[in-house]
């Protein structure tokens, strides 16, 4: 997810919620990317991009079943111009 022109995500409110998963090994793991300096010469820098990726292994002893990990991701953005 890219923020428009003009905008920045605000780390901090960044939400993961599990919605189901099944498996030994769940996880939603995330990357910000794309930071741009929001108050020029202060080296204050926020995200422009997120990236978001879910993981997960099939059950133990399980053979042949399927992990699975449905997830919500939310993240409020801002003008910083």
């Amino acid at each position: 997810m890219t923020t428009p022109s003009g905008f920045v995500f605000v780390k901090d409110s960044l939400d993961k919620t599990f919605l189901s998963q099944n498996g030994s090994s769940n996880r939603i793991d995330h990357e910000w990317d794309d930071f741009v300096e929001i108050i020029p010469g202060t080296g204050i820098k926020m995200p422009r991009t997120l990236r978001v990726r879910t993981h997960a292994r099939s059950p133990e002893r399980c053979g042949g079943c399927r992990g699975w990990t449905k997830a919500r991701v939310t993240a409020r953005y801002v003008a910083y111009q």
